[in-house]
Parts: C-alpha cells; structure tokens; sequence
C-alpha cells in the first residue's frame, strides 16, 4: 500500500495538525512483541479466549499468518501481551527491479575551515571527479562516519561526494532546514546554509553533510530490521527520543517515515532525457548530479527488490548483503560469512593461532 507522509522531518520541530495525524495516532499502548512472534502471540490469544480466528491480522486467504516455530507454547501473560495488529501491509518496490546507480562528484581538493567545507571553484569549474559509489553506502559508510567529527566529514566528501549543491535541498524536504539546525546545535555547532563565494568557492556546512548520513542511516536500519524480520517501530523510536516516541507504535506509523524520507530522495530517478556533450561528457539537460543520500537510497531499494539477506560479520560486526572488496566488478551475496575477503583472511589467521597456542600448552 501507498503511505501518505507526515507533515514532520526527520529531526523536524514542525508541529503536526489534527488533520495529518487523524486516523494513525489510535493504537494500541499494549508494548509490541516482535513481528515474526506476533501473530502466533494473537493466536495463542484467542485459543485462551476462546475467540473465532478471524478478526485479529488475518492475511489475504482470510487465515492466520503463523510463522514456523519449533516449539508453540502460550501462557495467559502472552496472550494479553499480544500486539494486535490493526490492518495487513504490503511493501512492493516500484519498479520491481534494480535501476542503475548514478556515479557521484566527489571532491579531493575539498578543504576544512571551521565548520564549513569548501569545494574549490574557480573559472566557472568544480574541481571533483565523477566515480562510482561504495557499494552498499547506507550500511557500509553511513554507519561508520563518525558525525561528531569534522575530518571524518571532510574525508567522506574527499573520497565519497555527493554533497548538495548551493540552494538546492532536492533529497530533503524543505522542513528539515529547521531540524539540521537543531542537529547542528545538539553537536554544539551552528548551522548555516550553503554558499558560493566568487575566487574561493562552494562552502557546505558540516550538518549537511551529517543530517544526511544520519537520516541515511536510520533509513538503512529500517530496511535491514525489516528483512531480518523484527519489529520496526523501535528503529524510529530510537530516533525521535522520548518526546516523540510515542508517534510510531505501529508497522504502519513505522513505514509512514520511512516512505516519507526515502520517497524525496529517490524523486531525482525519474524518467527524463539526458543530453551530454560527447567531447567534454558534461551533461546539458542541467539536471545536475545525484547527492549521496539520493544514491544510497536508491541502493537500499535495489536491495530490496532483490529481497537480500542482511549478514553481520562475525569479524568486524559491519552489517552487509554482499561480500565486497575483493573486485569492484564482483560480489557475492551467497554463500558468504564474512563482509570482505580482508576480514575473512584475519578471522582465519586468528583461529590458526588459537589452534596452534592451544596445541603447545597441551
């Protein structure tokens, strides 16, 4: 189904009209269990109740979704703890196949100066280079950017790119200006906007950078929670603190934010004409390039069209759906332990060690 979208960012203080949040905001205050557990929770329910199996999340052939479970056994307090699921959502990915990722700018003369990064632009010319993403950008980077610091923000737009361009907030909603701002001061840092200033060049504050990859991130945490089945109200509660928690209880307030967020950064894949010089290869169309945020989205919803398992490496804890790192032509999603052949080279030598230390104190 097509969720409509709230009238709040993701860190966003805009206030919320009864209109917007009538008919979402009546759910149940039980505490959710887990979804995988939730359904046999209700049925195990209505067996102590003696209710009819017919009212409480029933799926499309009129039955209960019961997931397969080695052992089922149900006691009075489960049965009230059961989380009544109040209608079926469907998630489909539109289209239901991959679409190609767009290279990204990124900027390797890009300079630090306070809180704000400067890309160097002179004659009319950014000085960056156009070259693929990191494969899987919302679980691999967006994870491991430490946003409290400002050369790990800087070396992201060095090696990485993507940043937004000067009055241009295409991947974000105009409401989120307020609540980088905030994001900002939460850091102690004030935020300002980006600028271009002739001789010197295109200045980014550091919370646009950071907002992003936050919001890149809890957007990757949605997904992975939701193939790995578990509950994904707790992902947004998380966020939103404690003041705000109590507005996703739900799957469906859950998937409301997601679809929210992700929907404005993927309107830049559209279908359009792209015309391109043939001897520069810079496009004339002015459709411009894609930001981060809007290609690591994009990567998200691939891997959900491609209905991916999410591993975590038993060496180094990264969360992952491809082995990466030992071609940048080549990934394995099958078959694999570990996210990298770099990992999986270090956990072997670790067990060979073990091994042989273990056979001289013998």
């Amino acid at each position: 189904m097509l969720l409509s979208a709230p009238s709040l960012g993701l860190f966003g203080f805009v206030e919320d009209s009864a209109a917007d949040l009538e008919g979402w905001r009546a759910v149940s205050d039980v505490p959710p269990v887990p979804n995988r557990f939730r359904a046999c929770a209700e049925y195990g329910r209505d067996l102590l109740r003696g209710q009819v199996l017919t009212h409480h999340s029933p799926s499309r052939n009129g039955n209960y979704r019961i997931f397969p479970l080695t052992t089922l056994t149900f006691s009075q307090e489960a049965a009230n703890n059961g989380n009544v699921l109040d209608e079926q959502i469907s998630v489909t990915t539109w289209p239901g196949y991959r679409v190609p990722v767009p290279d990204l700018p990124r900027y390797p003369e890009a300079t630090l100066d306070g809180e704000t990064i400067w890309i160097p632009n002179w004659n009319g010319k950014d000085h960056g280079e156009m070259a693929p993403p990191p494969p899987e950008l919302y679980l691999r980077r967006a994870r491991q950017v430490s946003l409290e610091k400002p050369q790990a923000l800087l070396d992201f737009v060095r090696n990485v790119g993507g940043v937004p361009w000067v009055l241009e907030d295409r991947d974000l909603f105009p409401e989120t200006k307020e609540a980088r701002a905030r994001f900002a001061y939460n850091r102690n840092r004030r935020y300002s906007e980006p600028q271009l200033i002739a001789g010197r060049g295109w200045g980014v504050h550091l919370d646009e950078v950071a907002y992003r990859l936050r919001v890149l991130d809890v957007l990757g945490r949605h997904a992975v929670a939701y193939r790995r089945g578990d509950y994904l109200a707790p992902v947004w509660q998380e966020v939103y603190g404690s003041e705000r928690a109590g507005e996703v209880k739900t799957e469906k307030d859950a998937w409301r934010e997601f679809s929210y967020h992700a929907r404005q950064a993927l309107q830049f894949f559209h279908v359009r004409v792209e015309v391109f010089n043939t001897d520069t290869g810079h496009e004339l169309s002015r459709h411009g390039a894609a930001t981060f945020l809007e290609v690591g989205v994009l990567q998200m919803v691939n891997d959900l069209a491609d209905q991916v398992d999410y591993l975590t490496c038993p060496n180094c804890g990264t969360v992952f759906a491809r082995q990466v790192g030992g071609s940048t032509h080549f990934s394995r999603s099958t078959g694999v332990t570990y996210c990298s052949p770099r990992c999986a080279t270090n956990a072997r030598v670790r067990a060979y060690r073990a091994r042989k230390r273990a056979e001289m104190s013998v």
